[in-house]
């Protein structure tokens, strides 16, 4: 498999205690509607490229932490 479709699953619910900090609305643009996303290399380039870094940062979190991360990391990002 080619290492741009390396790919992690992550559930909404896991990153529900995160959606009211300050990057709740990248976090949300990551997961739309959907209860879960599922985050490629590829995605992550295509997101370094667009105007809301903030987006790309949150869905690289995202990926590297698929089911959720440990303390107020997410919260410290403000």
């Amino acid at each position: 498999m080619p290492v741009s479709h390396q790919a992690f699953t992550s559930k909404q619910s896991t990153w529900t205690s995160h959606l009211a900090v300050d990057g709740g609305a990248a976090l949300r643009a990551s997961f739309a509607d959907a209860s879960e996303v599922t985050l490629s290399r590829s995605d992550l380039r295509h997101l370094a490229t667009a105007e809301d870094l903030a987006q790309f940062l949150m869905a690289t979190i995202v990926w590297g932490y698929p089911r959720g991360m440990w303390g107020n990391n997410v919260a410290s990002l403000r």
